[in-house]
């Protein structure tokens, strides 16, 4: 920062489990939560989730199957918020509690509420995701649906939901053993500083913590009981008006997230000269996990089940970086003693159920935030949890090379330092050329191939044949029941595939004629699945974007409220607003956009200025591709791949 020169270094990362038990109100009903959320072998928990999948009281329609996936995504959320904190639990069950009702309001009034667009939706990074889950869908007349069943079966839920909200609706902190557990390791955080400090400023920076939680409920709970803990408890005197909390863009507090930042590691966030060191404690959700230098922070506090162990590694990454003045940093990592197991059993046992429907589907793509569901069991995960259970840091060093935590952008960045060494041979290799090596996280067989100018990259499960392919497309299509699948015939994602292929430099080659034999036949199925994606493309009705609700409902209202805006202005941010947008783009505009506000031409201004702070430009629906036979689908390479 000022001009001096640093020694580039990275700091070992140690780990430390958090042991807590769930304190005597949660432990009282765990059992009984346990049979209400986990799905048993015959389909029937104690929770219906009736509201959540009415079609399945539809008399002549089949149930909606990704309404099953989103019972699935709402149990594993209900779940994880019993773990975080029972004040993310309790307002959990009082967004249900309300969602229910309205939708029996409605059911009076002679309409059944839908839940749809399921893809756009997470439990996992954020409460606001949560409430858009129960509040939001679009209804349809009740005449076909067997109504009277319908009730029974929400009403039943809702007395389920009332009971567990009652448990817990007057649950104070100091009831929270989990609270106390964190108190005391800020102590001991504070007490290894002193220990190995050289001055003042050097304790400053060792003493310094984020907790990141996956919920904004839990950062609530925890803040309020820390600001009473840091004023009585005079072990830590020393944090004393220095925490802050961060969850979204706006900040917390009065605090924006720009200030809250500069304010806690000026040095290593850039902040402007002469920005004060003010905070010592940040409470966060994941809006820190990526894309922040906070090396100047020494300790991590995960206050949740690591669930997805690479989220933590993210986390990591934020204070493991170059620059880093600390020779060690410490990550510490919550677990419920006795109900652990338990947990992990419940979380498996709910993917495992919303694999099979999300399959039915075609979804390949992560469905439970943090766990993929067809192509990476959640048994891997569940062992990186252990392994953080008994404080292996592996999973930290690693995570430069694990491919499990590799990006796109560090696939091409390895791929550029390989041609730099072999670009030569990688060109003279001929076409279709192959290999194969033993040690993969999967046993299969991967393709790279080519139509024109466009590259595809299938993995195709060992052993599979085009009869199991063909079986499976027709389950996605609903002709079979999701039950029935094994692991999917066919991986299309690309980060996945990269993934089932990563090995070492020195991973030596082993291929057999028998490799050789299945390749052919594998093949086969990669060729037509690739051939069905590219159709799927020529069809133009295909290529019409799906704009999510929040952005239509934003069009509408630059249509009704255009502002100052020329005619041909508000053409162009309507066209804009009416295009496919990811998911944190919905959460920067869900954010600013109020349609109650007294002044909409101001509403329709700040959507105006967020689009362009984000340089969002109208979508241009892409032109259909042509026709083509399978003879047009090249391979490129292969490889065989064994555990």
């Amino acid at each position: 920062r000022d001009g001096s020169e640093v020694t580039i270094r990275f700091p070992k990362p140690h780990v430390s489990a958090v042991n807590y038990e769930l304190g005597e109100r949660l432990m009282a009903f765990f059992d009984e939560f346990v049979e209400a959320v986990a799905p048993g072998e015959d389909g029937q928990p104690g929770l219906t989730m009736a509201r959540y999948n009415p079609t399945r009281f539809h008399r002549a329609r089949d149930v909606a199957v990704n309404e099953m996936a989103l019972v699935g995504l709402i149990r594993s959320g209900l779940l994880k918020r019993f773990e975080s904190s029972v004040f993310a639990f309790r307002e959990t069950l009082r967004r249900m509690l309300e969602s229910h009702d309205k939708f029996l309001a409605a059911l009076d009034r002679g309409y059944v509420a839908l839940m749809k667009d399921l893809d756009e939706w997470s439990l996992g990074d954020s409460d606001d995701e949560l409430d858009r889950i129960l509040a939001d869908g679009d209804s349809e007349p009740a005449g076909d649906y067997d109504v009277e069943s319908l009730r029974e079966a929400v009403e039943a839920d809702r007395v389920v939901l009332e009971r567990f909200h009652a448990r817990v609706a007057d649950l104070e902190h100091d009831e929270d053993p989990k609270l106390r557990r964190l108190e005391e390791e800020l102590e001991r955080i504070v007490q290894q500083a002193e220990k190995e400090s050289y001055g003042d400023e050097d304790f400053r920076e060792k003493r310094k913590v984020i907790l990141f939680s996956y919920y904004e409920d839990t950062l609530n709970w925890v803040e309020n009981y820390l600001q009473a803990a840091l004023e009585r408890n005079p072990a830590l005197a020393s944090y004393r008006g220095r925490m802050v909390s961060v969850s979204g863009t706006e900040g917390r507090g009065g605090v924006s997230r720009e200030k809250a930042v500069f304010g806690f590691v000026p040095v290593s966030s850039e902040a402007p000269p002469a920005t004060e060191d003010v905070f010592d404690i940040m409470l966060s959700t994941d809006v820190l996990a990526e894309g922040m230098n906070l090396q100047q922070c020494r300790n991590v506090i995960n206050f949740d089940l690591p669930w997805n162990p690479m989220r933590l590694v993210q986390r990591h990454g934020r204070i493991d970086r170059i620059g880093s003045p600390h020779e060690d940093v410490y990550i510490r990592c919550f677990f419920p003693t006795a109900e652990l197991e338990a947990l992990l059993a419940l979380e498996e046992r709910i993917r495992r159920k919303l694999a099979q429907a999300a399959a039915t589907i075609g979804i390949e793509s992560e469905v439970v935030p943090g766990g993929a569901v067809s192509d990476r069991v959640f048994s891997e995960t569940r062992a990186e949890i252990e392994a953080l259970r008994l404080e292996d840091a592996r999973l930290f060093e690693t995570s430069g090379t694990d491919p499990a935590a590799l990006s796109g952008e560090e696939y091409r960045q390895e791929l550029r330092r390989a041609m730099g060494i072999l670009e030569d041979e990688i060109k003279r290799l001929p076409a279709s050329a192959g290999s194969g090596f033993a040690g993969g996280r999967r046993d299969g067989n991967f393709f790279c191939a080519r139509v024109g100018e466009r590259v595809f990259l299938r993995f195709i499960r060992r052993g599979a044949t085009m009869e199991e392919y063909e079986k499976e497309q027709g389950a996605s299509s609903g002709d079979r029941r999701a039950e029935e699948l094994d692991a999917p015939v066919v991986v299309g994602d690309t980060l996945t595939c990269l993934k089932l292929i990563h090995c070492e430099e020195l991973t030596p080659r082993d291929l057999t004629e028998a490799d050789h034999a299945e390749v052919y036949e594998a093949w086969s199925v990669a060729r037509r699945d690739i051939l069905e994606d590219w159709q799927w493309f020529t069809d133009p009705a295909n290529l019409m974007p799906k704009v999510e609700r929040l952005f239509r409902r934003m069009a509408e209202h630059v249509r009704r409220y255009p502002a100052d805006l020329s005619q041909e202005e508000q053409d162009s941010l309507i066209e804009t607003l009416e295009a496919p947008w990811d998911m944190r783009t919905r959460r920067a505009f869900g954010g600013i956009f109020d349609p109650e506000a007294k002044d909409p031409d101001e509403v329709t201004t700040r959507i105006r200025e967020m689009v362009q702070e984000r340089g969002m430009m109208p979508f241009r629906v892409p032109k259909a591709l042509p026709i083509i036979s399978e003879d047009e689908v090249r391979l490129v390479c292969w490889m065989a791949v064994k555990r």
